[in-house]
């Protein structure tokens, strides 16, 4: 969770400072069988019938509008060296709630155009994403955020 609320900060902040960036759907793990054969952990989601899957949302109405019909999927896939190829698999959808579903839970990955560090060790949880963001805002723009005040925040349950 801390890895995921760290690459969040980072993309919140980089989007709050209009720097670009590209991120990817990922496969993270399979809730049904459905397409475990032709899907493996860590694919990034690029098309969806041929068509460049651009956000969740869009791939939601994609996959609606196909309805039952089987369809094409090209991920990127990493081969032993490491690189992404491109690779189309067939794919089938289900139903749960009336949405049409791949079967699979999806996680983002990114590519920034800078490299953050981030000096907690040890620390778990979500719930400093905030902080992370201001802090690398801050730092990447002229002047302090907080002026000449200190400044220390928390996360919290919201719920």
């Amino acid at each position: 969770m801390m890895t995921s609320s760290q690459d969040l900060a980072i993309a919140a902040a980089l989007t709050e400072l209009g720097y670009d960036f590209k991120t990817w759907l990922t496969v993270a793990d399979f809730s049904s069988d459905s397409n475990s054969k032709s899907l493996e952990k860590g694919d990034r989601l690029l098309k969806y019938n041929g068509k460049e899957i651009v956000s969740l949302e869009e791939l939601k109405k994609s996959l609606n509008a196909n309805g039952e019909k089987p369809a094409e999927l090209t991920v990127g896939r990493k081969d032993k060296q490491g690189n992404y190829k491109e690779v189309v698999v067939p794919v089938t959808t289900g139903e749960a709630d009336g949405e049409r579903q791949l079967g699979i839970y999806l996680s983002t990955e990114h590519k920034f155009p800078i490299d953050v560090q981030f000096g907690p060790q040890n620390v778990g949880g979500p719930s400093a994403g905030m902080m992370f963001a201001l802090g690398i805002i801050d730092r990447l723009t002229e002047g302090s955020l907080a002026g000449n005040h200190h400044v220390a925040g928390t996360g919290g349950d919201l719920g």
